[in-house]
């Protein structure tokens, strides 16, 4: 029997493992080959195995076949795989599988491909791993999780099996707790603090930020990606039209978080008031550039642009 895995390599591997010990192998009865792989070593781990009574042959497409040089042996193991006998298991990982493998491994037996979760796939699948491993937590907690580490699943559970260790309800400063990230102050909440026109908590942020190690120029580019969106959000908007945040989600290939945070800014601004947000941003870009001082700089910048929302 031919199991194949392909798309996320930390997904496939995982997978892997759990299909093998699901059938009551671990790697004591299991013939692993994931080095310098050629059709021989693969006929002899098959047949060995079926010699015995049945094995299981896990084999690692990724570190197995390097360079093009490999080709022809791995197109030597896919024709051995076609016989393999029903009492041996092999699993193959290949998270590069291209459609051709793709279509052999279904024919040779059972493929499945698992692709990276991004945006709200990669929320859902945040929260389903939480949820498995009986974690209770904030509702806003696998949307933090998947800003801080991305698409790095492997770093993602191991914070989850941190909480596990601490058995607390979870938060989002707990989060950046255990992920040694600086949670008093960050881009996000200079954010909200100009767009609700708070000119005196934007000043303050902008100078905690400095004093936490922040690069002005990280910050800006921050600010400047938010308000990009919002500017092509704006530029949806037109008379009697309804924009929600599904539609501005596949407009701006965004998350529907962050389409759902642009639409409600971009609700708040006309087209010159949208200009003067800009302009102060590009001042304020051209003065780090120039050498200007960045808390100076940055003040002037956070003042500036929450009077503009005073003002809507």
């Amino acid at each position: 029997m031919v199991l194949a895995f392909s798309g996320d390599e930390f997904l496939i591997g995982r997978e892997a493992r759990k299909v093998l010990r699901a059938q009551g192998y671990y790697v004591s009865n299991t013939n692993s080959l994931v080095e310098e792989i050629t059709g021989s070593k693969v006929k002899d781990a098959i047949f060995q195995g079926s010699l015995f009574g049945g094995k299981a042959v896990f084999l690692d497409f990724d570190s197995g076949f390097v360079g093009q040089s490999d080709t022809k042996h791995r197109n030597e193991v896919m024709k051995v795989l076609q016989a393999v006998p029903d009492d041996v298991l092999v699993v193959i990982v290949d998270s590069k599988a291209t459609v051709g493998r793709k279509k052999a491994f279904s024919k040779l037996g059972n493929h499945k491909h698992l692709p990276t979760p991004r945006f709200d796939n990669l929320h859902r699948w945040v929260r389903k791993e939480l949820l498995a491993n009986h974690v209770k937590f904030e509702s806003r907690v696998p949307i933090v999780l998947a800003e801080l580490f991305e698409q790095d699943l492997g770093g993602i559970l191991g914070e989850i099996e941190k909480m596990l260790s601490l058995d607390a309800y979870v938060t989002e400063e707990l989060i950046y707790s255990l992920a040694n990230q600086s949670s008093p102050q960050n881009t996000f909440e200079l954010i909200e603090a100009i767009v609700r026109g708070e000119t005196s908590r934007a000043l303050m942020i902008c100078e905690q930020l400095l004093v936490q190690g922040e690069e002005a120029t990280r910050i800006f580019g921050v600010l400047n990606w938010q308000f990009e969106h919002v500017a092509k959000c704006v530029g949806l908007f037109g008379p009697g039209k309804e924009i929600t945040p599904e539609m501005a989600s596949r407009e701006l290939k965004i998350q529907i978080f962050a389409a759902k945070k642009a639409l409600s800014i971009a609700r708040r601004l006309n087209e010159d008031r949208l200009l003067l947000v800009l302009e102060v941003l590009l001042d304020g870009e051209i003065g780090i550039k120039s050498g200007r001082d960045a808390r100076i700089t940055l003040g002037e910048l956070g003042i500036r642009m929450a009077s503009i929302f005073t003002e809507a």
